[in-house]
């Protein structure tokens, strides 16, 4: 990879560069992105074509291209009137949608030459929750000052379409979407419980960090995204217990107590702290599950009735970004999409593409947990952390992926695909590795 280590240098200071700035500039983000992927494709081009999973993501390239084509020239337009507005569905939406997945297994192949190194990964994690801080500052001014924007910086080349909040909100900041925030928090998360164990730290240091982890805690509290609150018991649960099973224990025991006792705790919490505010009642309402009665938003309905359709069009989908239409004409709620990566990809282009884009995350998933979290062969719990943290960031964005879809932001999307070449890059060391996974 580093044959030519001054072109390998440049590159990987666009790939850095463009990490610190994804969470608060994303058009100058992905433009540092451009300048360090072709670098990368050089660096890696006897290897590009040569790799299995790349071969995966090449041959799901094409055929997502001959579905999405074939879409365009044989479905018909859809008009319907969804609250009090027509909407219209066009088959040129999936030549569209195609911007989802294409240019991110792009990003899959060109961020591996720049990941392929423990402490690559780190510069590039470093990056990522340094940038983030954006995030942070602009989620408590919007919380406890009533921050909100439009807020426009280098003559409208940033724009951040912060709101203000009303009583039942949660914190989004920048993101201007609580669930989106609540997402890319519990990226950052594992990352900085990484670096408070870095034994290169002074005590100053260390206490830039307990406040940076105090502050991303408590701003996922406050998104009051249900998802991002089950990112932070999985995080804990994989980072902190040396024993695997006793953190799946205590995973397993709060799901329990969440699910079966959610009723009962916003009022048990209210009044063991009756002095609460308005806002944070609303946060911990949130545990109660029967503000979601309506039998059409449940999840459960959502996939059965999404299984059911693609059931209908196994092999070609009904086209990206459609899933709104046939729900209003079925049930009469407009839902923007199926709340599932995988099967949203299925209801849209197939169960090919499905086919070969699982058969490319699912496995990488399971070898790393395999060999990360069970095989640590007496590696001592410091020097398997960071590892551990990288895993931990990209298992619970996928699982958070299974129940919402965050995907759809750029910035997640992005960071969903180079976290995975990550994963990728970890279980090809050596130390790890004693079979051929290149």
């Amino acid at each position: 990879m580093q044959n030519n280590p001054k072109l390998f240098n440049i590159g990987r200071s666009f790939f850095l560069l463009g990490a610190f700035t994804i969470a608060s500039a994303p058009f100058i983000s992905s433009i540092l992105f451009l300048l360090s992927f072709p670098i990368s494709f050089y660096l890696q081009s006897t290897k590009i074509f040569k790799d299995r999973w790349n071969q995966l993501l090449i041959a799901s390239t094409f055929i997502l291209l001959i579905i999405a084509f074939i879409q365009n020239n044989t479905y018909p337009n859809i008009e319907v009137e969804i609250q009090e507005r027509q909407m219209l569905w066009t088959p040129s939406a999936s030549l569209i949608g195609l911007a989802n997945w294409i240019p991110l297994f792009l990003c899959f192949i060109g961020a591996r030459t720049f990941l392929s190194s423990k402490k690559d990964r780190k510069y590039f994690a470093n990056f990522l929750v340094a940038g983030s801080i954006p995030v942070l500052v602009t989620g408590f001014g919007q919380y406890f000052f009533n921050w909100h924007g439009p807020f426009n910086i280098l003559n409208n080349l940033i724009i951040w379409f912060q709101k203000p909040l009303d009583a039942d909100q949660g914190l989004s900041g920048l993101f201007n979407n609580e669930n989106y925030a609540g997402c890319w928090l519990n990226i950052i998360w594992p990352f900085s419980i990484a670096l408070l164990f870095e034994k290169s730290l002074n005590l100053f240091k260390k206490g830039i960090i307990v406040s940076f982890l105090i502050s991303i805690s408590t701003a996922i509290f406050l998104t009051s995204s249900r998802n991002a609150w089950g990112g932070l018991i999985i995080t804990l649960s994989l980072l902190l217990g040396n024993n695997i099973i006793f953190s799946f224990f205590i995973l397993f025991i709060s799901i329990f107590v969440l699910v079966n006792f959610s009723n009962q705790l916003p009022e048990l919490l209210d009044k063991i702290f009756p002095f609460l505010p308005e806002r944070l009642i609303y946060i911990i309402n949130n545990f109660d599950t029967s503000s979601y009665e309506i039998k059409a938003y449940n999840r459960s309905f959502i996939f059965l009735f999404t299984a059911k359709m693609i059931k209908d069009r196994l092999l070609l989908g009904w086209g990206a970004s459609a899933f709104p239409i046939y729900y209003f004409m079925e049930n009469g709620i407009y839902l923007g999409h199926t709340h599932n990566f995988f099967l949203e990809l299925a209801f849209s282009y197939g169960i090919i593409p499905l086919s070969l884009i699982a058969a490319t995350i699912l496995p990488i998933c399971f070898i790393s947990f395999k060999k990360v979290f069970l095989n640590q062969n007496n590696t001592s719990f410091i020097d398997l952390l960071f590892d551990k943290a990288w895993c931990a960031s990209f298992f619970v964005l996928l699982i958070s992926q299974m129940f919402d879809l965050q995907y759809f932001d750029g910035r997640i999307s992005f960071t969903f695909w180079v976290l995975l070449a990550g994963v990728k890059e970890i279980i090809s060391e050596k130390k790890y590795n004693n079979e051929i996974l290149n």
